[in-house]
């Protein structure tokens, strides 16, 4: 019998020590939510049952570029990873730069969308897509996922390791 856990119990345990916003969709036609954790809660104003199975296009709005969706959907089509930033809107309508990195992972027999969130202040205009982000996001991503493999095993010794990997991708995002 197979005894590994879901990806989604994976990402919920990354996600419970995660200080930056993280969400998780099934890479399918709709690409909705199947899990936020509470800083991406607290950033957007938006609760976790509210978002939860909508797709993330809640959070677009007038001065959301056209250009910068179609990016994220070609990324989408092509099964690849991307990051950009882009014009988002917290519930209370705010305007907010959100450093979106976006993870196309296959785990087991499915695809999933793991997405790294961080608010900054002014955009950035450079474009990482493909292997460039796999290679800066992938090896600490890896580690996590390692620690988190024995749920029932998460002590303090496995949180400070999954805190540091946390913080080597928190450190590449906002390096992008």
């Amino acid at each position: 019998m197979n005894n590994m856990p879901s990806f989604t119990q994976l990402i919920e345990s990354i996600g419970s020590v995660a200080d930056f916003p993280m969400t998780l969709s099934r890479h399918d036609k709709g690409k909705k939510l199947i899990y936020v954790n509470q800083p991406f809660c607290s950033l957007t104003q938006y609760s976790a049952e509210f978002v939860l199975n909508r797709n993330c296009r809640f959070l677009q709005g007038q001065d959301t570029a056209p250009k910068d969706i179609e990016s994220i959907r070609s990324a989408f089509k092509a099964n690849i990873s991307i990051f950009q930033d882009i014009v988002n809107y917290k519930k209370n309508n705010e305007k907010f730069f959100n450093r979106l990195v976006l993870l196309s992972f296959d785990y087991g027999f499915e695809k999933f969308i793991l997405g790294l969130q961080h608010e900054v202040e002014q955009p950035s205009y450079k474009k990482h897509h493909y292997g460039e982000l796999d290679d800066k996001f992938l090896s600490p991503l890896s580690s996590l996922l390692i620690h988190a493999e024995n749920l029932s095993e998460i002590d303090d010794q496995v949180k400070e390791k999954m805190n540091q990997s946390l913080q080597q991708i928190s450190d590449h995002i906002l390096k992008l």
